[in-house]
């Protein structure tokens, strides 16, 4: 009876393992299937505009469903800097540097040109470091961003990248500072360090679960849409954040679908113009939308 019950265990166990390989080998062919189809449809779109770019797709499960190119190219950073920026803000916040609830007055020499809302304040205007976070990221206002690094300081906010494994990304120069910019200094980043950031942050795992949970809600509130949510089901979720300047048209973010969520970073370089480059992200991020959104993972 004791040799049947052992036998019976035997076979139990080498059928489970026989399901279990089974199931795994289906699963990894479909998941490369994914890849495969993913890569065509990318080219496709990569091929029939005529502009240089860099991109990171990465499907947020445990399955390696990634796609990349030339992620780890250094370029200017425009307005993605504000996303590690924010973290640093945050890095600071749990540190006791300052604290969300804090209240700073801009005045006239705060006030920085090109994107933002606080440019159109009556001065003196009283706001806190919370609500200065939501300006730099919903917003992208460059005068939260340049606020944020006179608190901060350039060291420490490099500091802070150095801290949570950034490679590529530094803070050289104030957003709108071209006379930086002339002499040489720059902010770069690359598609590898904003998809890393931006997985952290939805694994809870950038800081605190909070402040991640955080720093995602901020990116959701993001006003300017014309890039990866452009042609988007508008049901869809995107935590986002936008970038551009005289060489650089970007957007990064985390897609919420109903099938799969994933990260998107794409940053061109090289386009004959601006709509052109936005359009680009956008009907690569319709792509990867289309490829992705009955995948199961």
């Amino acid at each position: 009876m004791r040799r049947k019950f052992v036998v019976f265990c035997f076979l139990s166990v080498v059928l489970f393992l026989s399901l279990f390989s089974f199931y795994n080998l289906k699963h990894y062919q479909a998941t490369r299937r994914i890849q495969r189809r993913l890569k065509e449809n990318v080219n496709s779109v990569v091929n029939s505009f005529n502009c240089e770019s860099s991109f990171l797709i990465k499907l947020l499960s445990k399955d390696d469903v990634i796609l990349s190119y030339r992620d780890n190219n250094k370029l200017p950073a425009a307005s993605l800097i504000k996303i590690p920026v924010m973290v640093a803000v945050l890095f600071a916040v749990k540190e006791g540097k300052v604290s969300l609830e804090k209240l700073i007055t801009l005045r006239k020499k705060d006030i920085t040109a090109g994107s933002g809302i606080l440019k159109h304040k009556k001065l003196p205007y009283k706001i806190s470091i919370g609500k200065l976070l939501e300006c730099m990221i919903a917003y992208s206002d460059n005068t939260a961003a340049n606020k944020f690094i006179d608190i901060l300081g350039f060291d420490y906010i490099n500091v802070v990248f150095e801290k949570i494994g950034l490679k590529d990304t530094v803070l050289k120069r104030k957003m709108m500072d071209f006379y930086s910019r002339k002499k040489g200094l720059e902010n770069y980043t690359s598609c590898r360090d904003m998809g890393y950031l931006l997985e952290k942050m939805y694994n809870g795992n950038l800081i605190t679960p909070f402040y991640s949970q955080f720093m995602v809600l901020l990116l959701k509130r993001q006003v300017v849409n014309d890039r990866i949510p452009k042609y988007l089901p508008p049901a869809v979720t995107v935590a986002h954040k936008t970038g551009l300047e005289r060489s650089i048209v970007a957007d990064a973010g985390i897609v919420f679908s109903n099938s799969c969520n994933y990260i998107i970073c794409v940053m061109v370089d090289k386009f004959k113009n601006y709509k052109e480059a936005k359009d680009f992200i956008a009907k690569l991020s319709l792509v990867v939308y289309n490829t992705l959104k009955d995948y199961k993972s």
